[in-house]
């Protein structure tokens, strides 16, 4: 990657688009054995040459994928405080509370996978890069149009991992951990994302929605005389982008049998993938 690491990206304070794609890189400590399984359907995929990498890896791939500018999605959400709430205007309501399901579902396969981020200044950084199992192993950097997310870490709350093991529900910023992703950003990012060139414009911790299983189904209520219906669809820990619109895509078939359940199934767009 050299000294094309972070080049190219506008620090426009601009409203950033919602969605949009961009170059992420991928490095690995050994050989990759094959290509991933999904290569097929993503044109844009590439092995990185030797003279791509950085010193520690010895293999990756780079790949055209889609960002999305968090804050504007948050934005639309609002608090509620029991499902039913919903009830009172609409028939199907569809369940993505994510962690608070633990409480509004009486869930209790519900646990924290407890994340570090910290965003920082853009400064021309047109790329996402991450180190799932590396010498940096968590590791990334996330380029928005007006900031960069600096992670990464995840502690599993109830239950145990190999990283952390413990209740660890804390919202609380670890500086060791700030420290640390500073250090694996550093490297990832071939000293051009530096601690002292970085402005750090706040550090987060958030806790991730993890389940022992995701959990997408249908459950049926009694409301008054009417019928209502919940669509469940949460668990998904950091993957939830990752696997949107699959899940989506069931969701619509579970929604299509609540309200029509004589019609003919919803056949999936993207079923092939």
């Amino acid at each position: 990657m050299g000294a094309e690491a972070c080049q190219g990206a506008s620090s426009s304070s601009a409203s950033p688009e919602l969605v949009r794609e961009q170059k992420c890189y991928e490095y690995f400590p050994h050989r990759l054995a094959a290509d991933p399984y999904w290569k097929e359907i993503m044109p844009s995929y590439r092995r990185l040459n030797p003279n791509e990498l950085p010193a520690e890896y010895a293999d990756g791939f780079v790949v055209d994928a889609l960002v999305v500018e968090v804050p504007q999605l948050l934005a639309q959400l609002r608090e509620v405080h029991d499902l039913r709430e919903a009830f009172h205007e609409f028939d199907v309501v569809i369940n993505c509370t994510g962690i608070g399901s633990r409480w509004l579902c009486n869930d209790p396969h519900v646990y924290p996978l407890r994340g570090q981020i910290l965003r920082v200044r853009q400064v021309g950084c047109d790329r996402t890069v991450s180190d799932e199992e590396g010498p940096n192993c968590l590791g990334y950097f996330i380029s928005r149009q007006n900031d960069i997310i600096l992670g990464g870490t995840a502690i599993k709350g109830i239950g145990s991992l190999t990283i952390v093991v413990g209740d660890d529900w804390s919202t609380n910023v670890d500086e060791r951990t700030t420290e640390e992703i500073l250090r694996k950003v550093e490297n990832l990012s071939v000293g051009k994302l530096q601690k002292k060139d970085l402005e750090v414009l706040e550090v987060l911790v958030g806790l991730r929605p993890a389940r022992t299983e995701v959990r997408l189904e249908k459950e049926e209520f009694s409301h008054g005389a009417a019928k209502k219906t919940v669509i469940h669809n949460y668990g998904h820990g950091g993957s939830g982008f990752t696997v949107a619109w699959g899940c989506a895509e069931e969701v619509v078939s579970l929604v299509q049998s609540a309200l029509l359940p004589d019609a003919r199934p919803h056949t999936p767009a993207h079923s092939n993938l």
